[in-house]
């Protein structure tokens, strides 16, 4: 005998139950197909190819319905019961894994005169700049990418202060502010329309980057980018929401650039992570005001714990 909370998945009763409605369907579907061959002879052609057309929609119509309602479904389940402890085991070994897989995996671009690793003990107080850094991508997927709606996930400020620094909280809460409502936080509307640039206009908050200095001469950029299935990426940013004309998505914009140069002039340890599931043009790190880059790729929902430490 087994237990449905501790031995049946939600996705599987939905499958079955989905799999038992097509079945018996189908039967319906066959007598409705030879009923309008019989009446194509008596009411025309086109009026039967129109009929068998509308008919032929309900199974794909029902295979749509089955899609979006299976993680509904699970969702309502799993809140319902709660995990079962073989899947709280599996969550917590998957976080474990990905946290491993971003300390071996997180690839080092620049080290200019060991700028990395940084120490507490050394570098008590950190400045984490750009809205990729509470806007980040950890994930492909547009389910629970958002820290806002998935406790397991850690964000980049937490898990530096996790590790003993110091964060510049009131530079988070301006990003923070700044962020689009629950649910609305994909970088790009599925599917289609890739490149978005999310980051804000330095001149806004000219003062709070300004007064980061005497908080801390350590500045961390965080630059981020979507890639995926669904649309292709631009070729000319323009017209997209802080692009600029004749550039491509996988290259730095006006808007970042300028904060970058914001950062550089004003700061004496400077730090870029790149956020990007995508191969970008980095030849902005050729400068020597950039003292180290890694790309970081989408951390998942605790990696930021493997790049802090």
């Amino acid at each position: 005998m087994f237990s449905y909370a501790s031995d049946i998945e939600p996705h599987v009763v939905f499958m079955a139950v989905c799999i038992a409605v097509v079945v018996l369907t189908v039967p319906l579907w066959f007598l409705t197909y030879r009923r309008l061959r019989a009446a194509a002879a008596t009411t025309g052609r086109k009026v039967a190819a129109v009929v068998l057309a509308l008919a032929l929609l309900v199974p794909a119509a029902f295979s749509g319905w089955m899609i979006r309602g299976y993680q509904t479904f699970a969702d309502a389940v799993a809140s319902f019961e709660g995990p079962t402890p073989a899947q709280q085991a599996a969550a917590e070994n998957s976080l474990a894994v990905n946290k491993k897989v971003m300390e071996e995996g997180a690839v080092l671009l620049e080290n200019r005169a060991q700028a990395l690793p940084l120490h507490p003990s050394e570098h008590p107080a950190i400045n984490v700049f750009g809205m990729g850094s509470v806007r980040t991508q950890f994930t492909t997927s547009l389910r629970g990418a958002d820290p806002r709606e998935n406790p397991r996930i850690i964000p980049l400020a937490d898990a530096l202060e996790n590790v003993g620094f110091d964060v510049n909280r009131e530079l988070i809460s301006f990003y923070e502010s700044q962020l689009p409502p629950v649910g609305e936080s994909v970088l790009y509307p599925m599917p289609g329309d890739k490149g978005n640039i999310i980051e804000i206009d330095p001149h806004s908050y000219a003062d709070l980057i300004e007064s980061a200095t005497d908080f801390s001469d350590v500045a961390i950029v965080v630059v981020t980018r979507e890639g995926g299935e669904g649309g292709d990426l631009r070729l000319d940013m323009e017209g997209q929401p802080g692009g600029d004309s004749g550039k491509h998505y996988l290259e730095l914009q006006d808007v970042e650039l300028d904060l970058l140069a914001r950062v550089t002039e004003r700061f004496d340890h400077v730090v870029v992570l790149i956020n990007a599931a995508n191969t970008m043009e980095l030849g902005f790190l050729d400068n020597p005001a950039i003292d180290a880059a890694m790309w970081i790729g989408e951390p998942g929902d605790n990696g930021f714990a493997g790049v802090a430490e």
